[in-house]
């Protein structure tokens, strides 16, 4: 499993947007649904990769969905 550093680090690579301050707010459990959530946003449909391989790339919760439009 994916720490909170972690999970924040990739967050901000996919969505420069957010500030770490803020996300640092939020369980793990929540950065995590969140960052599967902005990882589906940046793979083909139908293509299904696992968070070990995804981790790596450069790519782009309902409770953090309003993230993605409010700028840092």
């Amino acid at each position: 499993m994916m720490n909170k550093s972690d999970a924040i680090t990739e967050i901000m690579t996919l969505n420069p947007t957010v500030g770490a301050a803020f996300l640092t707010e939020f369980s793990n459990a929540d950065l995590l649904s969140y960052l599967q959530r902005l990882r589906s946003l940046v793979s083909p449909r139908g293509v299904s990769m696992p968070p070990a391989t995804r981790h790596a790339e450069p790519v782009r919760s309902l409770l953090l969905s309003a993230v993605a439009a409010v700028p840092a």
